[in-house]
């Protein structure tokens, strides 16, 4: 079974660049970004994200906004062109308090702050997940993981609480 998939006015058609391929200019992933720790007392702690890494194929992004409940559902849709050893790198977005019309108030914000995604492993092909541990990984609203992983295909994505949208972006290798 799969997530729902949910119509976007962000879901766009994969596009690729127009400039032409070669071995001078390959297709690539760049990460960058910053996490910063701010206590009240005391000095933050600052930690640069940076990486960039060659691609071993010329493949489209696989983006699709979905919905999940509390039921385990495979992470990568079957729909998605990119499986398996295709794979280079995966991205979760929790969406929930991401996009609000209007200014929340304190329980639109503590709801939408209980919306927490899971992301667990199978033990093999046929089983129902199993996490080990209250949960594998976490993703809190509003928040995004990225993930590498060696067998995408074992990756599992439920709500811990109702109903979640998420947007997923899977990479090439």
């Amino acid at each position: 079974m799969e997530p729902s998939e949910i119509p976007s006015q962000g879901d766009v058609s994969p596009q690729r660049s127009p400039v032409p391929l070669g071995p001078t200019s390959p297709d690539r992933i760049t990460v960058a970004g910053s996490i910063y720790h701010q206590p009240a007392e005391g000095e933050p702690v600052q930690v640069s994200l940076t990486s960039e890494r060659q691609l071993k194929t010329v493949e489209q992004v696989f983006q699709r906004r979905l919905k999940v409940g509390n039921t385990w559902q495979p992470l990568i849709p079957e729909r998605c062109w990119l499986q398996d050893e295709a794979v280079g790198m995966i991205i979760v977005r929790n969406e929930e308090g991401r996009h609000t019309r209007v200014q929340p108030g304190p329980e639109e914000k503590a709801t939408a702050g209980g919306k927490i995604l899971e992301i667990g492993f199978r033990v093999d092909d046929n089983s129902i997940p199993i996490v080990f541990g209250p949960s594998v990984l976490l993703v809190y609203s509003k928040e995004c993981q990225p993930l590498t992983v060696s067998r995408p295909d074992l990756l599992c994505i439920r709500s811990r609480a109702g109903e979640i949208h998420y947007t997923v972006f899977v990479f090439p290798r």
